[in-house]
């Protein structure tokens, strides 16, 4: 079993607490737009109008759902990476896959 140093066990640790943070910015979206997509569904609709309301309601529902799909696939397909610059700096990358 390998052993890491001292700073490579950190390094470790800091890029561990990076992934974690963008997995609980996932879950704080996936949330919002549940939220977004609840409020869609539970919105009255007045049925004397001429049918666009019911129209429009339904086409923000279909956003909100591809919105949320789109969100919870992402926790199976989440690619991240990190890029060292000369100077010490480190930039993280990352991407929703599919």
């Amino acid at each position: 079993m390998s052993q890491f140093s001292d700073g490579a066990a950190r390094q470790v640790e800091a890029e561990q607490d990076h992934v974690t943070a963008v997995y609980d910015l996932l879950d704080v979206h996936v949330g919002d737009a549940r939220g977004e997509l609840t409020a869609v569904l539970e919105s009255p609709v007045h049925s004397a109008g001429s049918g666009r309301e019911v129209y429009e309601r339904d086409l923000a529902a279909a956003r909100w759902t591809r919105e949320v799909r789109r969100l919870e696939a992402a926790e199976t397909g989440l690619v991240s990476g990190r890029i060292d610059g000369a100077e010490g700096d480190a930039l993280h990358i990352g991407r929703l896959g599919g």
